[in-house]
């Protein structure tokens, strides 16, 4: 069989699948961790990438700190995949040290590419600068809905109504007004 050189290089590439939900409200439509891995695992297999390990985790990319993500990207540094399958760039990073990291080992060569379906993220200026836009618009995301959560819960203790869960003794009343 003929491969083109795109062709060669993408059978020797070797991957990791991440997928990750986030542990708060703010990802509910967001697929679950067994759907992403179904999808990411058919998307691999329909283009014929290796992949060598699948991370997954259920927190909050909003902050730094995940412990499969930095395990993920620990292995990326020692060499044991080039590049990195997911389903969504916000998936990776919601925050400008994740993000930052991500781009700088794609300019370090510690990852190749990055690849979600309909997208692929090599390490060339125009692709860094998407992903990196990508990053930044997840960020702002994030931080617009803590906002507009601050904002609702404000005026809804100027209203006189308690703001947050019911207290121990107390009941929930999905009746009463809200």
């Amino acid at each position: 069989m003929n491969y083109t050189n795109n062709q060669i290089i993408e059978k020797l590439l070797k991957y990791f699948t991440y997928c990750r939900k986030s542990s708060e409200p703010e990802d509910k439509q967001i697929l679950s961790l067994p759907a992403q891995i179904s999808e990411m695992t058919k998307y691999a297999q329909d283009n014929n990438l290796t992949v060598v390990d699948i991370f997954q985790e259920s927190r909050s990319a909003h902050t730094i700190g995940r412990p499969e993500f930095n395990a993920m990207l620990a292995r990326l540094e020692k060499g044991d995949a080039d590049g990195i399958i997911v389903w969504d760039e916000s998936r990776i990073a919601r925050n400008s040290y994740d993000g930052g990291k991500v781009v700088y080992m794609m300019d370090l060569g510690e990852i190749a590419e990055i690849r979600k379906p309909g997208k692929v993220y090599k390490n060339t200026p125009d692709d860094k600068s998407w992903l990196q836009m990508c990053f930044m618009m997840s960020k702002k995301e994030s931080d617009d809905k803590s906002n507009n959560v601050k904002r609702g819960l404000r005026e809804k203790a100027k209203q006189g109504m308690y703001v947050g869960s019911a207290q121990p003794g107390y009941r929930y009343d999905p009746l009463a007004p809200q």
